[in-house]
């Protein structure tokens, strides 16, 4: 295990020493999970191993949303206007709708995670309100639960 795999894995299990969780459970690709006020929340070192990436798929988009220049337009609108409250990222991923947000682990400031797992999960919840889009669990989520993690931890500040 590198260095930097270390440091994910030490702040996350800070920030779960932060929560009262105990100990986080990891998947075998290193991921972990959690579930923050009815979201699934999924945390992995980004590629480079610099950051932690906090993300939650909020589903895919149907093939008559996808072509919806309305919805697209909405999504884009509500996706800028989360930058002036949340330092958070709305994205497709193929046909899905994806919240993240990332975590440079040189910050050393647990406090600074949990407030950005809250954005993530604000933000989804206000797609998922005002775009009427039923949050969907993550493909990556039932994946990390197929690799052995046990049952979804819940995240109380």
């Amino acid at each position: 295990m590198g260095v930097l795999t270390q440091n994910f894995r030490s702040t996350v299990s800070a920030l779960w020493q932060l929560a009262q969780l105990g100990e986080p459970r990891f998947a075998a690709d290193g991921s972990t999970s959690l579930n923050f006020d009815d979201v699934d929340l999924l945390l992995t070192p980004s590629p480079n191993e610099q950051e932690l990436i906090v993300s939650t798929d909020l589903g895919p988009l149907s093939d008559a949303m996808a072509s919806d220049a309305d919805f697209l337009q909405k999504v884009l609108g509500l996706s800028f206007a989360f930058l002036a409250t949340h330092n958070v990222l709305v994205s497709l991923d193929g046909d899905r709708l994806i919240v993240s947000a990332n975590y440079l682990f040189r910050i050393q400031n647990i406090q600074m995670l949990s407030e950005l797992l809250s954005d993530v999960v604000s933000a989804a919840q206000t797609l998922d309100g005002q775009l009427g889009h039923a949050m969907a669990p993550s493909a990556r989520m039932s994946a990390a639960k197929d690799a052995g993690q046990d049952a979804m931890m819940i995240f109380q500040p």
